[in-house]
């Protein structure tokens, strides 16, 4: 949200410090991991071009982005 309003901010040639960083993960049970919904969120994830467009929005770290922690 913070970064939602940095770009609206720079519409009008306004700076924008971040305060904060947060990081968050996403919990799945193992036994959902191969549910095609599920399976599909974690290949788009793990595509460079989602990230490459997801940090061209701004402010956004996608270097563990897709990364899975069994």
């Amino acid at each position: 949200m913070l970064y939602r309003h940095a770009r609206r901010g720079r519409v009008f040639g306004l700076d924008f410090i971040p305060l904060v960083s947060e990081r968050y993960d996403l919990a799945i049970r193992r036994e959902h991991l191969d549910y095609p919904p599920v399976a599909a969120l974690l290949d788009t994830l793990n595509r460079a071009a989602f990230r490459r467009e997801l940090e061209g929005l701004g402010g956004y770290d996608t270097s563990t982005a897709g990364r899975r922690l069994l």
